[in-house]
């Protein structure tokens, strides 16, 4: 019985050493494309429309990523009313766990980010306008593998916060698609 209890012991302690023997290798690149939709905290509404993304494995943790996707709303009861959000983030991605079939992560990202207005009521209104400021992400989400060349992002969660001209948009941002991965490490 001691001796059983010593070697379930031992195997678990090698498990928490170790986990690396457990970790599925990662691919040298994963590209990822698919629905993007962002809801703004300012009461503003949601926005829907792309995402991508290219993230450089250095290894089964750390990756280090090119994020962009382009957001897009109308204005309710004007034809010719529009806003968009385009965003193009740069940052690291720590997978907290990369088993066989699925991958957990957690980001960080910064960059650019453009938002445009176009506002046009016949002969009452023509205003149209673009910014560019500050773009911010942080979030995670989950991947599930459900073939050797096709995996599923489940759900990428996260804060998108922007900042133009000393004021600082706050959104939800929801990405779901497919993610390709790339050549093996």
């Amino acid at each position: 019985m001691k001796l059983k209890l010593l070697i379930g012991i031992g195997c678990l302690m090698a498990c928490m050493i170790c986990p690396a023997a457990f970790a599925q290798e990662a691919p040298t690149a994963e590209v990822f494309g698919g629905f993007a939709t962002a809801r703004l905290s300012d009461g503003g509404g949601g926005m829907s429309g792309w995402g991508a993304s290219v993230a450089f494995n250095l290894n089964d943790k750390f990756a280090v990523k090119l994020d962009t996707n382009g957001l897009y709303a109308g204005v309710e009861g004007c034809n010719d009313c529009s806003a968009q959000m385009y965003n193009i983030l740069g940052g690291v991605q720590y997978n907290l766990l990369r088993q066989d079939n699925f991958t957990v992560f957690v980001e960080g990202l910064a960059g650019l980010n453009n938002s445009r207005v176009n506002l046009k009521v016949p002969g009452l209104l023509d205003v149209s306008g673009s910014h560019n400021g500050l773009g911010l992400a942080f979030g995670g989400g989950v991947d599930w593998k459900f073939s050797d060349n096709f995996t599923w992002r489940v759900a990428q969660l996260g804060y998108l916060g922007t900042r133009h001209e000393g004021e600082m948009g706050n959104a939800f941002r929801f990405q779901t698609g497919i993610l390709i991965p790339l050549g093996k490490k």
